[in-house]
C-alpha cells in the first residue's frame, strides 16, 4: 500500500504541500488548480499511513463538504482498495484501520466550540468562510499529535482584511507558511480550453488574473473604488505613538445612523503631521438605543460627534449624545476625499502589534465596487460613511465671523 502511495500522480505544488511539515499551512490557488483534490489526497495518506488518527475537514457550506471533499475522498479511497463507512447522522468517515474525518460545516457553528480533539484540521474554501471566531475555536481544537503539522486552509485568492491574508502574508504568525498554486500548475488535469477561457475573462497582467489564475492574496477586488487603500502599508502601530503626540493631536469622532440605530462609531486622531490616525471602531448592529447611547457616551465623552443632521433619526439621538451635523456634500466628494487621503499615505488605521483595531472599517474599503454605469456601488459602508465625515470635516472650509457693525470688525 506504502509504495501504491509513492507511484501516485501528482503534481510538482502538490507534492511540495503533501511534504511539507509546517505546522499552519495555507494554499490559496486559482480557478482549478487542484485544492480540492489535494485535500482529498492529504486526507487520504494522513488517514492510511496513521492508524486511529482523527482528522477534521471543515468548509462554510455542506454542499461543499458532501459533494466535493466527501465524494473526491471516497473516490481516493476506493481507488486503493481502502475500505471505509460514513456515518451520514455524525457527518464522521471511517476506514478499516481506525482513522477518521469530521465534515464540519459554519453553516451550523454548533458544536465547534466544544467537541472532541482532532490530530489535525483541514479547511476548505476558506475564501467563503467569514466568522473568524468559529475558524479560531475550532482550530484550538487541533492537538498535532501526529508530528507538528496542525493546521491546513486551501481555497482562492483572498483580500486583505481576511484573516488568512492577514496571519499569512500582512501579519505574517509564526509557523506560518503561504503556498500559491496557479492554475497552470494542474494543467495536464485540466479539460482542453478550460484555462484559454479564463485568459480570456481575465487578461494578463489584470488584478483578476493574478487573483483568478495565479492564486495572489491580500490584492484589491477588480473594479475597487479604494484600489488605492493597502493594508500592510496603511496601518500604524500605536505603540510607536509617543503619548505627548497623542495629547496634542485633535480628536474626532462620527457616528452612522441606519435602520433605526446607528450602527458604526468611528474614532480617529489628526496627527501632527497631517496623518489622520482612524483608532476606534463600535459596531453596534441590532442593541437597544439606550444601551447604544451608553456604549457611544463611554468611548467619546464630552468630545462632540458629527453625524448626519438628514436622518430622520438625528433628532431623536442628539437628544441623548452631543451629536453635531456633519458637513453635507455629495458622496462622490466624500469618496475622493478618503482616496486623496490614500494616495498621499495620510490615512493609516491603528493596530496593536498584529491586531488590527478597526477590522470591519478594513473590510469596508475592498467591498466598494464600480457599477457598470461607474457608479460607486458600495456593499457595506457604515464606517466608511463616518469616516467620510471625519474626512470633510477636517477639510472643511473656514467660515469668516459675523459681525454686528463695522466698529465691532475694526476693534477685532
Amino acid at each position: 500500500m506504502r509504495r501504491a502511495f509513492f507511484e501516485m500522480e501528482i503534481t510538482h505544488k502538490q507534492d511540495e504541500i503533501l511534504s511539507s511539515e509546517v505546522q499552519n499551512l495555507a494554499i490559496s490557488g486559482g480557478l482549478g488548480g487542484g485544492k480540492t483534490a489535494t485535500v482529498a489526497l492529504y486526507l487520504m495518506l494522513k488517514m492510511a499511513q496513521q492508524p486511529g488518527c482523527r482528522m477534521a475537514l471543515a468548509a462554510q457550506r455542506l454542499q461543499q463538504l458532501i459533494e466535493a471533499d466527501l465524494y473526491m475522498l471516497q473516490e481516493r479511497l476506493r481507488g486503493y482498495g481502502i475500505r471505509q463507512h460514513y456515518d451520514a447522522n455524525k457527518h464522521i468517515l471511517r476506514i478499516s484501520n481506525g482513522s477518521q474525518v469530521l465534515l464540519q460545516s459554519f453553516e451550523n457553528p454548533s458544536g465547534i466550540v466544544k467537541g472532541p480533539e482532532y490530530d489535525e484540521i483541514l479547511f476548505d474554501e476558506h475564501d467563503v468562510i467569514k466568522d473568524r471566531r468559529a475558524y479560531d475555536n475550532f482550530i484550538n481544537r487541533a492537538r498535532g499529535k501526529l508530528g507538528s503539522c496542525q493546521v491546513r486552509t486551501f481555497g482562492n485568492s483572498v483580500p486583505q482584511s481576511h484573516f488568512v491574508a492577514q496571519d499569512y502574508k500582512i501579519n505574517k504568525l509564526p509557523n506560518h507558511q503561504l503556498i500559491l498554486v496557479s492554475t497552470y500548475d494542474n494543467r495536464r488535469f485540466l479539460p482542453p480550453g478550460y484555462i484559454e477561457r479564463l485568459e480570456a475573462r481575465y487578461p494578463k497582467g489584470s488584478l483578476g488574473y493574478r487573483r483568478w489564475l495565479l492564486g495572489e492574496v491580500g490584492l484589491p477586488l477588480d473594479g475597487a473604488v479604494f484600489s488605492e487603500f493597502q493594508l500592510d502599508r496603511d496601518q500604524f502601530d500605536v505603540g510607536k505613538l509617543e503619548e505627548e503626540d497623542s495629547q496634542r493631536a485633535q480628536r474626532y469622532y462620527a457616528l452612522f445612523l441606519h435602520d433605526g440605530r446607528p450602527t458604526t462609531l468611528i474614532g480617529a486622531l489628526l496627527l501632527q503631521n497631517g496623518k489622520l490616525l482612524v483608532d476606534t471602531e463600535l459596531y453596534l448592529p441590532s442593541a437597544a438605543p439606550s444601551k447604544i447611547a451608553r456604549e457611544v457616551q463611554r468611548i467619546t465623552g464630552d468630545t462632540p460627534i458629527l453625524s448626519d443632521a438628514n436622518n430622520p433619526l438625528y433628532e431623536e439621538f442628539a437628544d441623548k449624545l452631543d451629536l453635531v451635523p456633519a458637513h453635507d456634500l455629495p458622496p462622490e466628494t466624500a469618496t475622493k476625499s478618503l482616496r486623496e487621503r490614500l494616495a498621499q499615505d495620510a490615512l493609516v488605521l491603528a493596530a496593536r502589534g498584529d491586531k488590527l483595531l478597526t477590522p470591519t472599517l478594513a473590510g469596508e474599503f475592498e467591498q466598494h465596487i464600480y457599477a457598470a454605469n461607474g457608479d460607486p456601488e458600495p456593499r457595506n459602508n457604515e464606517g466608511l460613511t463616518a469616516l467620510q465625515h471625519i474626512t470633510l470635516e477636517i477639510e472643511r472650509p473656514q467660515e469668516p465671523p459675523e459681525f454686528g457693525h463695522l466698529g465691532e470688525l475694526l476693534a477685532r
